[in-house]
Protein backbone atom coordinates (compact mmCIF):
# COMPACT_ATOMS: atom_id res chain seq x y z
CA UNK A 1 0.00 0.00 0.00
CA UNK A 2 0.91 3.57 -0.63
CA UNK A 3 2.76 5.69 1.88
CA UNK A 4 0.64 8.18 3.82
CA UNK A 5 1.35 11.64 3.51
CA UNK A 6 -0.23 14.52 5.20
CA UNK A 7 0.24 17.71 4.63
CA UNK A 8 -0.08 20.70 7.62
CA UNK A 9 -1.69 24.17 6.83
CA UNK A 10 -2.71 25.46 9.79
CA UNK A 11 -3.11 25.66 13.34
CA UNK A 12 -5.51 25.53 15.98
CA UNK A 13 -9.07 24.62 15.01
CA UNK A 14 -9.92 27.34 12.54
CA UNK A 15 -10.24 24.95 9.86
CA UNK A 16 -12.23 21.84 9.22
CA UNK A 17 -10.21 19.16 7.18
CA UNK A 18 -11.86 17.25 3.65
CA UNK A 19 -9.84 13.98 3.65
CA UNK A 20 -8.43 12.61 0.81
CA UNK A 21 -9.61 9.15 -0.19
CA UNK A 22 -7.45 6.65 -2.16
CA UNK A 23 -7.74 3.27 -3.19
CA UNK A 24 -5.11 0.66 -3.92
CA UNK A 25 -4.91 -3.15 -3.74
CA UNK A 26 -3.67 -4.68 0.04
CA UNK A 27 -1.43 -7.17 0.43
CA UNK A 28 -4.30 -10.11 1.19
CA UNK A 29 -7.06 -11.03 -0.61
CA UNK A 30 -9.38 -8.19 -2.20
CA UNK A 31 -9.19 -4.31 -2.17
CA UNK A 32 -8.80 -1.95 0.73
CA UNK A 33 -9.65 1.99 1.26
CA UNK A 34 -7.34 3.95 2.79
CA UNK A 35 -6.69 7.75 3.10
CA UNK A 36 -3.05 7.79 1.17
CA UNK A 37 -3.05 11.31 1.41
CA UNK A 38 -4.75 13.91 3.72
CA UNK A 39 -5.23 17.26 2.28
CA UNK A 40 -6.81 19.89 3.81
CA UNK A 41 -9.31 21.80 3.00
CA UNK A 42 -10.70 25.16 5.11
CA UNK A 43 -13.47 26.33 5.40
CA UNK A 44 -12.47 29.80 6.62
CA UNK A 45 -10.30 30.79 3.87
CA UNK A 46 -8.80 34.26 5.66
CA UNK A 47 -7.80 32.30 8.41
CA UNK A 48 -6.04 29.14 7.02
CA UNK A 49 -4.24 31.29 4.24
CA UNK A 50 -5.50 29.50 0.80
CA UNK A 51 -3.21 30.90 -1.47
CA UNK A 52 -0.36 28.71 0.52
CA UNK A 53 -2.57 26.01 0.81
CA UNK A 54 -3.72 25.99 -2.63
CA UNK A 55 0.21 25.59 -3.50
CA UNK A 56 1.03 22.84 -0.99
CA UNK A 57 -1.80 20.93 -1.74
CA UNK A 58 -1.01 21.00 -5.47
CA UNK A 59 2.26 20.46 -4.88
CA UNK A 60 1.79 17.18 -2.83
CA UNK A 61 -0.57 15.66 -4.83
CA UNK A 62 1.23 16.15 -8.60
CA UNK A 63 4.46 14.52 -6.65
CA UNK A 64 3.10 11.60 -4.67
CA UNK A 65 1.18 10.97 -7.67
CA UNK A 66 3.12 12.11 -10.67
CA UNK A 67 0.73 14.42 -12.15
CA UNK A 68 1.64 16.88 -14.56
CA UNK A 69 1.23 21.10 -13.40
CA UNK A 70 -1.55 21.85 -16.34
CA UNK A 71 -3.37 19.31 -15.53
CA UNK A 72 -4.38 21.86 -12.27
CA UNK A 73 -5.22 24.82 -15.19
CA UNK A 74 -8.85 26.49 -15.16
CA UNK A 75 -9.21 25.14 -18.61
CA UNK A 76 -8.62 21.59 -17.59
CA UNK A 77 -11.09 22.27 -15.01
CA UNK A 78 -13.74 23.91 -16.80
CA UNK A 79 -13.94 20.93 -19.46
CA UNK A 80 -16.38 18.80 -20.16
CA UNK A 81 -14.48 16.00 -20.13
CA UNK A 82 -10.89 14.76 -20.92
CA UNK A 83 -8.93 11.63 -21.15
CA UNK A 84 -4.76 11.47 -20.72
CA UNK A 85 -3.97 8.13 -20.71
CA UNK A 86 -3.47 8.42 -16.43
CA UNK A 87 -6.33 10.98 -16.38
CA UNK A 88 -9.99 10.74 -16.89
CA UNK A 89 -12.88 13.61 -16.70
CA UNK A 90 -16.24 13.14 -17.62
CA UNK A 91 -19.55 14.36 -16.27
CA UNK A 92 -23.40 13.82 -16.47
CA UNK A 93 -26.08 16.36 -16.07
CA UNK A 94 -28.96 14.75 -13.82
CA UNK A 95 -32.22 16.66 -13.79
CA UNK A 96 -34.71 15.90 -10.76
CA UNK A 97 -36.85 18.45 -12.27
CA UNK A 98 -37.36 21.19 -14.57
CA UNK A 99 -35.54 23.54 -12.58
CA UNK A 100 -33.14 21.22 -10.17
CA UNK A 101 -30.41 19.57 -11.42
CA UNK A 102 -26.84 18.92 -10.52
CA UNK A 103 -23.20 17.39 -12.46
CA UNK A 104 -22.29 14.00 -11.49
CA UNK A 105 -18.41 14.88 -12.17
CA UNK A 106 -15.96 11.72 -12.41
CA UNK A 107 -12.25 13.24 -12.03
CA UNK A 108 -9.87 10.82 -11.66
CA UNK A 109 -6.08 9.88 -11.94
CA UNK A 110 -5.25 6.26 -12.50
CA UNK A 111 -1.53 5.10 -10.99
CA UNK A 112 -0.40 2.13 -12.86
CA UNK A 113 2.68 0.03 -11.47
CA UNK A 114 4.80 -2.45 -13.40
CA UNK A 115 4.35 -4.74 -10.11
CA UNK A 116 0.73 -4.57 -10.73
CA UNK A 117 -0.04 -2.10 -8.15
CA UNK A 118 -2.79 0.53 -8.79
CA UNK A 119 -3.94 3.62 -7.38
CA UNK A 120 -6.98 5.35 -8.13
CA UNK A 121 -7.63 9.08 -7.16
CA UNK A 122 -11.34 10.92 -6.97
CA UNK A 123 -10.96 14.03 -7.24
CA UNK A 124 -13.87 16.32 -5.65
CA UNK A 125 -16.99 13.94 -5.37
CA UNK A 126 -20.04 14.14 -4.68
CA UNK A 127 -21.41 11.60 -2.19
CA UNK A 128 -23.14 9.40 -4.80
CA UNK A 129 -20.14 9.53 -7.17
CA UNK A 130 -17.80 8.59 -4.55
CA UNK A 131 -19.81 5.79 -3.33
CA UNK A 132 -20.54 4.34 -6.52
CA UNK A 133 -16.83 4.68 -7.58
CA UNK A 134 -16.00 2.53 -4.57
CA UNK A 135 -18.60 0.03 -5.00
CA UNK A 136 -17.42 -0.49 -8.34
CA UNK A 137 -13.68 -0.43 -8.06
CA UNK A 138 -13.35 -2.20 -4.47
CA UNK A 139 -16.34 -5.09 -5.02
CA UNK A 140 -16.45 -5.69 -8.62
CA UNK A 141 -12.61 -6.01 -9.51
CA UNK A 142 -12.13 -8.98 -11.75
CA UNK A 143 -12.46 -12.51 -10.99
CA UNK A 144 -9.45 -13.25 -12.88
CA UNK A 145 -6.63 -11.09 -11.65
CA UNK A 146 -4.77 -11.12 -14.39
CA UNK A 147 -6.78 -8.52 -15.90
CA UNK A 148 -5.72 -6.33 -13.78
CA UNK A 149 -2.44 -6.43 -15.72
CA UNK A 150 -3.92 -4.04 -18.34
CA UNK A 151 -3.65 -0.73 -17.06
CA UNK A 152 -6.62 0.38 -18.45
CA UNK A 153 -8.95 -2.06 -16.78
CA UNK A 154 -10.19 0.78 -14.44
CA UNK A 155 -11.48 2.87 -17.43
CA UNK A 156 -14.02 0.19 -17.47
CA UNK A 157 -15.49 0.23 -14.14
CA UNK A 158 -15.67 3.78 -14.42
CA UNK A 159 -17.72 3.31 -17.94
CA UNK A 160 -19.60 1.07 -16.24
CA UNK A 161 -21.01 3.48 -13.35
CA UNK A 162 -21.61 6.30 -16.08
CA UNK A 163 -23.48 4.32 -18.41
CA UNK A 164 -25.99 4.01 -15.87
CA UNK A 165 -26.04 7.79 -15.25
CA UNK A 166 -26.15 8.49 -18.78
CA UNK A 167 -29.43 6.16 -19.16
CA UNK A 168 -31.01 7.68 -16.08
CA UNK A 169 -30.37 11.24 -17.18
CA UNK A 170 -31.71 10.95 -21.10
CA UNK A 171 -34.79 9.10 -19.69
CA UNK A 172 -35.26 11.88 -17.26
CA UNK A 173 -35.22 14.10 -20.39
CA UNK A 174 -37.90 11.92 -21.78
CA UNK A 175 -40.48 11.86 -18.54
CA UNK A 176 -39.82 15.60 -18.31
CA UNK A 177 -41.18 16.08 -21.96
CA UNK A 178 -44.02 14.09 -21.85
CA UNK A 179 -44.95 14.98 -18.25
CA UNK A 180 -44.95 18.98 -19.83
CA UNK A 181 -46.82 17.69 -22.66
CA UNK A 182 -49.65 15.98 -20.25
CA UNK A 183 -49.80 19.02 -18.10
CA UNK A 184 -50.72 21.46 -21.42
CA UNK A 185 -53.21 19.01 -21.76
CA UNK A 186 -55.05 18.77 -18.97
CA UNK A 187 -54.59 22.53 -18.23
CA UNK A 188 -52.79 21.93 -15.21
CA UNK A 189 -50.58 24.50 -14.74
CA UNK A 190 -49.28 24.84 -18.39
CA UNK A 191 -52.21 26.55 -19.43
CA UNK A 192 -50.36 29.48 -20.89
CA UNK A 193 -48.33 29.35 -24.16
CA UNK A 194 -45.84 31.55 -22.24
CA UNK A 195 -45.23 29.26 -19.33
CA UNK A 196 -45.42 25.89 -22.00
CA UNK A 197 -42.68 27.59 -23.76
CA UNK A 198 -40.40 28.48 -21.12
CA UNK A 199 -41.04 24.55 -19.41
CA UNK A 200 -39.64 23.16 -23.03
CA UNK A 201 -37.06 25.69 -23.14
CA UNK A 202 -35.52 24.86 -20.03
CA UNK A 203 -36.11 21.04 -20.90
CA UNK A 204 -34.68 21.48 -23.89
CA UNK A 205 -31.66 23.11 -22.84
CA UNK A 206 -31.13 20.14 -20.56
CA UNK A 207 -31.07 17.96 -23.16
CA UNK A 208 -28.70 20.21 -25.11
CA UNK A 209 -26.08 19.19 -22.37
CA UNK A 210 -27.19 15.95 -22.08
CA UNK A 211 -25.87 15.56 -25.57
CA UNK A 212 -23.09 17.45 -25.21
CA UNK A 213 -21.57 15.09 -22.66
CA UNK A 214 -22.69 12.47 -24.17
CA UNK A 215 -20.73 13.34 -27.44
CA UNK A 216 -17.70 13.79 -25.16
CA UNK A 217 -17.75 10.41 -23.77
CA UNK A 218 -17.96 8.52 -27.04
CA UNK A 219 -14.88 10.98 -28.22
CA UNK A 220 -13.35 10.02 -24.96
CA UNK A 221 -13.84 6.62 -24.93
CA UNK A 222 -12.38 6.25 -29.06
CA UNK A 223 -9.60 8.01 -27.64
CA UNK A 224 -9.06 5.54 -24.81
CA UNK A 225 -9.56 2.72 -27.19
CA UNK A 226 -6.95 4.58 -29.69
CA UNK A 227 -4.47 4.37 -26.45
CA UNK A 228 -5.19 1.23 -25.66
CA UNK A 229 -4.54 -0.15 -28.72
CA UNK A 230 -0.60 1.66 -28.89
CA UNK A 231 -0.31 0.70 -25.09
CA UNK A 232 -0.59 -3.08 -25.79
CA UNK A 233 1.25 -3.27 -29.31
CA UNK A 234 4.12 -1.57 -27.00
CA UNK A 235 3.33 -3.95 -24.60
CA UNK A 236 3.65 -6.89 -27.33
CA UNK A 237 6.81 -5.62 -28.79
CA UNK A 238 8.67 -5.46 -25.75
CA UNK A 239 7.72 -9.18 -25.01
CA UNK A 240 8.64 -10.42 -28.23
CA UNK A 241 11.76 -11.29 -27.31
CA UNK A 242 11.22 -11.80 -23.64
CA UNK A 243 12.65 -15.17 -21.62
CA UNK A 244 10.67 -18.44 -21.73
CA UNK A 245 9.89 -17.91 -18.25
CA UNK A 246 7.95 -14.79 -18.69
CA UNK A 247 5.92 -16.16 -22.09
CA UNK A 248 2.94 -17.10 -19.51
CA UNK A 249 3.03 -13.70 -18.16
CA UNK A 250 2.66 -12.08 -21.69
CA UNK A 251 0.00 -14.24 -22.32
CA UNK A 252 -2.04 -13.48 -19.39
CA UNK A 253 -1.65 -9.80 -20.77
CA UNK A 254 -3.07 -10.06 -23.88
CA UNK A 255 -5.92 -12.17 -22.64
CA UNK A 256 -6.18 -8.87 -20.43
CA UNK A 257 -5.43 -6.65 -23.18
CA UNK A 258 -8.47 -8.07 -25.64
CA UNK A 259 -10.91 -8.64 -22.26
CA UNK A 260 -10.80 -4.71 -21.76
CA UNK A 261 -11.10 -4.16 -25.51
CA UNK A 262 -14.01 -5.95 -25.76
CA UNK A 263 -15.73 -4.02 -22.72
CA UNK A 264 -14.53 -0.80 -24.12
CA UNK A 265 -16.15 -1.42 -27.42
CA UNK A 266 -18.73 -2.51 -25.81
CA UNK A 267 -19.17 0.44 -23.93
CA UNK A 268 -18.88 2.74 -27.31
CA UNK A 269 -21.63 1.04 -28.36
CA UNK A 270 -24.03 1.86 -25.89
CA UNK A 271 -22.80 5.50 -25.50
CA UNK A 272 -24.16 5.67 -29.45
CA UNK A 273 -27.69 4.18 -28.66
CA UNK A 274 -27.98 6.45 -25.54
CA UNK A 275 -27.10 9.40 -28.23
CA UNK A 276 -29.05 8.54 -30.51
CA UNK A 277 -31.92 8.29 -28.14
CA UNK A 278 -30.78 11.48 -26.57
CA UNK A 279 -30.87 13.14 -30.19
CA UNK A 280 -34.77 11.96 -30.22
CA UNK A 281 -35.45 13.40 -27.16
CA UNK A 282 -33.86 16.60 -28.66
CA UNK A 283 -36.04 16.65 -31.70
CA UNK A 284 -39.03 15.83 -29.88
CA UNK A 285 -38.80 18.88 -27.80
CA UNK A 286 -37.95 21.21 -30.84
CA UNK A 287 -41.10 19.63 -32.64
CA UNK A 288 -43.00 20.24 -30.20
CA UNK A 289 -41.82 24.07 -29.77
CA UNK A 290 -41.99 24.51 -32.75
CA UNK A 291 -45.79 23.04 -32.95
CA UNK A 292 -46.57 25.07 -29.83
CA UNK A 293 -45.25 28.41 -32.14
CA UNK A 294 -47.26 27.61 -35.00
CA UNK A 295 -50.31 27.23 -32.92
CA UNK A 296 -49.19 30.69 -31.43
CA UNK A 297 -49.35 32.00 -34.53
CA UNK A 298 -52.24 30.71 -36.19
CA UNK A 299 -53.85 32.06 -33.14
CA UNK A 300 -52.45 35.43 -33.48
CA UNK A 301 -53.34 35.33 -37.57
CA UNK A 302 -57.56 34.20 -36.82
CA UNK A 303 -57.42 37.51 -34.87
CA UNK A 304 -55.94 39.52 -37.70
CA UNK A 305 -58.72 38.30 -40.01
CA UNK A 306 -61.45 39.24 -37.33
CA UNK A 307 -60.11 42.73 -37.27
CA UNK A 308 -59.75 42.50 -40.75
CA UNK A 309 -63.62 41.49 -41.14
CA UNK A 310 -64.66 43.78 -38.71
CA UNK A 311 -63.05 46.49 -40.94
CA UNK A 312 -64.68 45.28 -44.23
CA UNK A 313 -67.84 45.59 -42.34
CA UNK A 314 -67.48 49.01 -41.84
CA UNK A 315 -65.65 50.10 -45.48
CA UNK A 316 -68.59 50.10 -47.75
CA UNK A 317 -70.46 52.80 -45.50
CA UNK A 318 -67.40 54.45 -45.29
CA UNK A 319 -66.60 54.26 -49.26
CA UNK A 320 -70.23 55.51 -49.40
CA UNK A 321 -69.82 58.74 -46.90
CA UNK A 322 -66.64 59.42 -48.55
CA UNK A 323 -68.34 59.93 -51.47
CA UNK A 324 -71.38 62.17 -51.16
CA UNK A 325 -68.45 64.48 -48.70
CA UNK A 326 -67.13 65.22 -51.73
CA UNK A 327 -67.35 68.72 -53.80
CA UNK A 328 -69.42 67.15 -56.56
CA UNK A 329 -72.28 66.73 -54.22
CA UNK A 330 -74.07 70.08 -52.68
CA UNK A 331 -76.28 70.28 -49.81
CA UNK A 332 -77.91 74.20 -49.78
CA UNK A 333 -81.03 74.61 -50.38
CA UNK A 334 -83.99 72.00 -50.21
CA UNK A 335 -82.86 69.93 -52.36
CA UNK A 336 -79.31 67.77 -53.46
CA UNK A 337 -77.68 68.54 -56.35
CA UNK A 338 -74.97 66.76 -58.01
CA UNK A 339 -71.94 68.17 -60.02
CA UNK A 340 -72.07 67.29 -63.63
CA UNK A 341 -68.42 67.33 -63.64
CA UNK A 342 -68.55 64.28 -61.57
CA UNK A 343 -67.19 62.07 -64.39
CA UNK A 344 -63.92 63.44 -63.42
CA UNK A 345 -63.81 61.33 -60.22
CA UNK A 346 -64.22 57.66 -61.70
CA UNK A 347 -61.67 58.80 -64.42
CA UNK A 348 -59.52 59.48 -61.93
CA UNK A 349 -60.28 56.69 -59.13
CA UNK A 350 -60.84 53.54 -61.74
CA UNK A 351 -57.99 53.75 -63.75
CA UNK A 352 -55.54 54.51 -60.15
CA UNK A 353 -57.34 51.56 -58.20
CA UNK A 354 -56.13 49.23 -61.08
CA UNK A 355 -53.22 50.79 -61.72
CA UNK A 356 -52.30 49.95 -57.86
CA UNK A 357 -53.56 46.57 -57.99
CA UNK A 358 -51.27 45.54 -60.94
CA UNK A 359 -48.24 47.05 -59.32
CA UNK A 360 -49.01 45.34 -55.98
CA UNK A 361 -49.01 42.01 -58.17
CA UNK A 362 -46.10 42.61 -59.91
CA UNK A 363 -44.32 43.27 -56.65
CA UNK A 364 -46.02 40.57 -54.80
CA UNK A 365 -45.57 37.37 -57.45
CA UNK A 366 -42.12 39.48 -58.76
CA UNK A 367 -40.15 36.27 -58.19
CA UNK A 368 -42.55 33.95 -60.25
CA UNK A 369 -42.69 36.25 -62.78
CA UNK A 370 -38.94 36.61 -63.32
CA UNK A 371 -38.81 32.95 -63.18
CA UNK A 372 -41.24 32.54 -66.17
CA UNK A 373 -39.71 35.09 -68.31
CA UNK A 374 -36.03 33.65 -67.34
CA UNK A 375 -37.66 30.15 -69.20
CA UNK A 376 -39.22 31.97 -71.92
CA UNK A 377 -35.82 33.54 -72.76
CA UNK A 378 -34.10 30.59 -72.71
CA UNK A 379 -36.58 28.83 -75.14
CA UNK A 380 -36.39 31.87 -77.02
CA UNK A 381 -32.54 31.18 -77.19
CA UNK A 382 -32.86 27.33 -77.38
CA UNK A 383 -35.59 27.64 -80.40
CA UNK A 384 -33.49 29.86 -82.28
CA UNK A 385 -29.84 27.54 -81.90
CA UNK A 386 -31.87 24.82 -83.13
CA UNK A 387 -32.85 26.85 -86.08
CA UNK A 388 -29.84 28.27 -86.86
CA UNK A 389 -28.21 24.61 -86.76
CA UNK A 390 -30.99 23.73 -88.82
CA UNK A 391 -29.99 26.30 -91.60
CA UNK A 392 -26.12 25.06 -91.48
CA UNK A 393 -27.33 21.48 -92.23
CA UNK A 394 -29.63 22.68 -94.60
Amino acid sequence: MAQNHKTELAEGNTCVYKPFYTWSEGDGPGWKEHIDVDIRKPQNQEACLQPVWEVIEKETVSLVYNMPQFWWSEHNKNASGYFGFSWLRLQVKVQDAVHEYYWYKINILVDWQSSGATKIVLFDPRPQVSEKIAAKLLINVPKDKSHLKDPFWVYGQVFEDLISVQDTSVWQIRGLTRDAEKRKDMGEGLNTSVTYFDTLHDILRHATHGMETLQTSIKTIHNIMSSHETLGARFAQAHAQAPADGKNADTDRRVAFYYNEERLRFYESFFESTLGRATANKERLTNQIQLEFHKVTKADSDAMKMVAFVTLLFLPATFVAAIFSTTFFSYEGDEWMMSGQFWIYWAFAIPITFTTAWLWTLWRYRGKIGRWYGKRRERAEKGEKERQIAQLKG
